[in-house]
C-alpha cells in the first residue's frame, strides 16, 4: 500500500495535535507520510517562545500561558510525550511532574469607589487526580448540581461567617448587617453543619423540624428536587425544572431583594456576587434548555446580557467575576475596551469548565518557557516518530481544482536556505532544548545578511523578498491537507476557497480574531517586598489594557543568571491591542516598528500608573513606581530601564486571538467541514465543542482532524456539552 501523503500548514498546536494524534495510530507509517510546513524557524504559533542569549537566555513569550485543569485532552498529549521523550534521571524538565506544578491561587481586582482591592481565591486542591490521567470528566448535569451545592455552601456559610464577625466586618455595627442573615443566626445552625448540608441524609427531617428557615428552605429544596432527577437527562421532567428554577427566584427575591450592593462591606459583598451569579447561571441553564440542547443555544447573547436576562443584579454583572472572563480570553471587539463582546454559551462552558471541570488545581503552570515545555518536546518526539518539518515555508495560496472541490496544490515560498541538511532548531539552555528567539543564522545560507538586516521572518510586514517558490501538487506531493492555521491569515491564503464557499465566506467574516499586546519584567525584589503577600498568582479585571498578570518566578532556575544575580521575581503582562484603522497592506514595511514603540508606549504609561497601586512597595515616596527595582544590566534610569525588559505587539495575522462574538458559532466549520474533499480544518476558530481560544481548544480542533483521517483518538474529552 502506497502511504497517503499529508502536509500540514502550521506548527502551532493545532498543527503538532493532528500530527501526535496521527503518529498514534498503530502501524501509522505505512498508511501517512507526514509534513509540517512551517514559517519561520520555529514552532508554535501563538505559543512560541525564544530563549534570549543576549540576556541571560531570558524567556521571550508573545504573552501569558497558564493551563486550565480541565485542558484534559492538551495534558494527555503531554504526558505521553514527556512518558517517549526517555529524558535521562536528573535531565531538566524530565518528567511531565517536573514541567508541570499547580497553581491554586487565582486573584481578581475590584475598583471600588476608584480604589482597587485585590480579591483572592485559593482555589482548593484535589489530591488523587491530575489533568490528562484519564479519568472521566463529570457532565453538564453533575456539573449544575456542583454549582447549586457551592451556592447553598457559599449562602450559608458566608452567612455564619459574617454573623460571627470576619475579619472586615469585625467593626460592623448592625446595621452594616444585611438583614437575610438575621433568621440564619437566629436559627443556631453550627458552620460544620451548614458545610456538610448537602450530604446530610436526613435533610427532610432537618427541614420538617425547623432546623432551617423558610427563607433558606427554597435553597434547599431546589437542589432536593434536581438531586432526584435521573443521570439521563432525556427522562428529566420539565416541570421539575421549572419547580427549581422558581424556588431559586424566590431565594433570591430574599437575599437581593433590591439587587444593590452598595455600601455593604467587602466580604458581604462579594459574598453576595458569587450566590447572585451562581443562582443567574443555574437558572439560566434550566429555563433556557441548556442540559437538553448544550450551550452553544445561547450564542447568539452577549454574556453580561445573559447573566441581566436571568436575574443577576448590575452590580454583579458589572464586577470583577465578570469581567475577568472577559479578560482571560481577550473578549473585546478590534481590541477595543468599550467593546466587550463574548457570546454567552462559549462564556458560560468556559466558566463551568474552568471552575467544574479542573483536575488537581485550576490553573497548572510550566516550569520553563512554552516552547521549552511543550513544543519542543512535541518536536522532538514527533520528529523521532517520522514526522518532516520544513522550516522557512511561507504559504502563499492554496489553489483549487477545476471543478472547484479540492486543493489542487499549493504555492510556497522560501524564506532562507539552508547550507547543509536538515534545519536544527534547536539550542540546549543548561541541558534543556530550548527554541531560540531568532533563527540559527549559522545555518542559513542568507544568515549573515537577515542578521544584519534584524530581519524578522515571521513578520508578514518585512522587507525581505522570497528566495524561491515552488509548488505542491496534488497526486505528486500531496494527497490530504490540513489546514492549521490561525484564522486571520485565510484571508490572505485561501482567497480563492473563500470565493467558491458561501461557508468559508462566513468563517472569516464573521469569527472575528483581535491583536493583544505584551511586556515582561524581571525584578530585584521578591513578591512580598513588592507588596503583593497573598503568593504567586494568576491575576485579571485589572485596569486596561494590560488587564492580566501572573508571577513567573517558577521559570528563574530555567534562564541563566550568574550567581546571586538572579530576579527575585518575574512578571508577565498582557491584554488586547486595538486594532490600526486601516490595517495596512504587508507593503508598509514600518507598520510594525509603529504598533511596537506603541506598545511601548502603553506599557510604560500603564507602569507608571497602576503598578504601584499592584505592588504597593514599589512606589517612591511620590507614589510614582520605582524603576530601580526592576533588573538593568545597563544600569538605566528611570523609565529608561524599561528598555533591557521585553515586550511586543502581536500583530501579525498568525498571531491574532480568536474571539467568540456573540452570533459568530454557527458560522464556524468542523474539521471535516471545509466543503473540499481533501482539506481538514484545524484550530482553536474550528467549530470543535470548545469553541473560545486556548490551546486545549486547538488541540481538540487537531485531534479531530486526526480522529477524521484515522480514527485516533477514539476519545476526544469535551466535544459536546451534554
Amino acid at each position: 500500500m502506497v502511504p497517503k501523503k499529508i502536509v500540514i500548514i502550521g506548527g502551532g498546536m493545532s498543527g503538532l495535535s493532528a500530527a501526535f494524534g496521527l503518529t498514534s495510530a498503530p502501524d501509522w507509517q505505512q498508511q501517512y507520510e507526514i509534513t509540517v510546513l512551517q514559517l519561520g524557524w520555529r514552532l508554535g504559533g501563538k505559543g512560541a517562545s525564544g530563549r534570549n542569549s543576549d540576556a541571560q537566555e531570558r524567556i521571550e513569550e508573545h504573552g501569558l500561558h497558564v493551563w486550565g485543569g480541565f485542558y484534559e485532552n492538551a495534558f494527555r498529549i503531554m504526558r505521553a510525550c514527556y512518558a517517549e521523550l526517555h529524558r535521562p534521571p536528573g535531565s531538566p524538565l524530565g518528567t511531565f511532574e517536573e514541567a508541570f506544578k499547580p497553581c491554586p491561587l487565582v486573584s481578581w481586582i475590584e475598583n471600588l469607589n476608584g480604589a482597587w482591592l485585590p480579591w483572592n481565591n485559593d482555589f482548593p486542591e484535589y489530591a488523587g487526580a491530575a489533568p490528562g490521567d484519564g479519568q472521566p470528566m463529570p457532565s453538564l448535569f453533575d456539573g449544575l448540581l456542583r454549582v447549586l451545592e457551592w451556592v447553598i455552601q457559599t449562602a450559608f456559610s458566608s452567612s455564619l461567617d459574617i454573623a460571627a464577625g470576619s475579619a472586615d466586618t469585625a467593626q460592623a455595627s448592625g446595621r452594616d448587617r444585611p438583614a437575610w442573615i438575621e433568621p440564619l443566626v437566629a436559627a443556631g445552625i453550627a458552620a460544620s453543619e451548614v458545610r456538610r448540608l448537602t450530604h446530610d441524609p436526613a435533610l427532610d427531617v432537618r427541614l420538617k423540624t425547623g432546623a432551617f428557615p423558610a427563607v433558606y428552605s427554597h435553597l434547599v429544596d431546589a437542589f432536593k428536587i434536581l438531586r432526584t432527577l435521573p443521570d439521563d437527562i432525556a427522562s428529566h421532567s420539565l416541570i421539575a425544572h421549572q419547580a427549581a428554577v422558581w424556588l431559586l427566584q424566590e431565594f433570591r427575591k430574599c437575599v437581593l431583594p433590591s439587587g444593590r450592593l452598595d455600601g455593604e462591606p467587602v466580604g458581604i459583598r462579594r459574598a453576595l456576587i458569587l450566590v447572585d451569579l451562581g443562582l443567574a447561571e443555574v437558572i439560566g441553564i434550566l429555563s433556557d434548555g441548556v442540559l437538553f440542547d448544550g450551550f452553544d443555544v445561547l450564542d447568539n447573547e452577549d454574556l453580561s446580557a445573559w447573566f441581566t436576562r436571568h436575574g443577576a443584579s448590575a452590580a454583579s454583572v458589572s464586577s470583577a467575576v465578570v469581567r475577568g472572563v472577559y479578560d482571560f480570553i481577550f473578549a473585546f471587539q478590534h481590541g477595543d475596551p468599550a467593546q466587550p463582546m463574548l457570546a454567552a454559551g462559549a462564556g458560560l462552558r468556559c466558566i463551568f469548565r474552568l471552575i467544574m471541570w479542573y483536575k488537581g488545581a485550576i490553573f497548572w503552570k510550566m516550569q520553563a518557557g512554552m516552547g521549552d515545555t511543550v513544543f519542543g518536546p512535541l518536536y522532538q518526539v514527533l520528529r523521532e516518530r517520522g514526522v518532516s518539518f520544513e522550516f522557512f515555508q511561507q504559504v502563499q495560496t492554496l489553489e483549487l481544482s477545476q471543478d472547484k472541490t479540492s486543493i489542487q496544490s499549493i504555492q510556497v515560498g522560501v524564506q532562507a536556505t539552508l547550507k547543509t541538511g536538515s534545519y536544527q532548531p534547536l539550542v540546549s539552555v543548561e541541558g534543556l532544548p530550548c527554541w531560540p528567539n531568532a533563527p540559527l543564522y549559522e545555518q542559513l545560507v542568507q544568515g549573515q545578511e537577515l542578521q544584519a538586516q534584524g530581519i524578522n521572518l515571521e513578520d508578514p510586514w518585512a522587507n525581505w523578498p522570497l528566495v524561491s517558490t515552488y509548488t505542491l501538487t496534488v497526486g505528486v506531493d500531496f494527497d490530504q491537507v490540513i489546514l492549521a492555521t490561525s484564522l486571520a491569515p485565510l484571508k490572505n491564503i485561501a482567497q480563492e476557497l473563500i470565493d467558491a464557499s458561501p461557508a468559508f465566506t462566513n468563517l472569516v467574516e464573521r469569527v472575528q480574531t483581535v491583536q493583544t499586546q505584551a511586556f515582561q519584567l524581571w525584578l530585584n525584589p521578591n513578591l512580598a517586598s513588592l507588596g503583593w503577600e497573598a503568593g504567586s498568582t494568576v491575576l485579571t479585571s485589572f485596569a486596561h489594557p494590560f488587564e492580566t498578570w501572573a508571577d513567573m518566578s517558577q521559570v528563574t532556575p530555567r534562564e541563566v543568571w550568574p550567581p546571586g544575580q538572579q530576579p527575585g521575581s518575574i512578571a508577565y503582562f498582557c491584554g488586547v491591542l486595538i486594532d490600526a484603522n486601516p490595517i495596512p497592506p504587508f507593503s508598509d514595511h514600518g507598520f510594525p516598528a509603529q504598533q511596537i514603540a506603541l506598545a511601548k508606549q502603553y506599557s510604560l504609561a500603564w507602569i507608571k500608573q497602576n503598578l504601584p497601586i499592584l505592588w504597593p512597595r514599589a512606589a517612591t515616596n511620590t507614589g510614582t513606581f520605582d524603576w530601580t527595582l526592576v533588573d538593568d544590566p545597563g544600569n538605566q534610569t528611570g523609565p529608561g530601564r524599561f528598555d533591557s525588559q521585553y515586550w511586543r505587539a502581536n500583530i501579525s495575522p498568525a498571531e491574532r486571538y480568536v474571539l467568540s462574538v456573540p452570533g459568530s458559532t454557527q458560522y464556524r466549520l468542523t474539521a471535516t467541514g471545509s466543503g473540499f474533499q481533501n482539506l481538514f480544518l484545524a484550530g482553536d476558530w474550528t467549530l470543535n465543542g470548545l469553541n473560545f481560544g486556548c490551546i486545549e481548544s486547538a488541540t481538540m480542533g487537531g485531534l479531530q482532524v486526526s480522529q477524521a483521517i484515522c480514527g485516533y483518538p477514539q476519545e476526544i474529552v469535551g466535544e459536546k456539552d451534554i
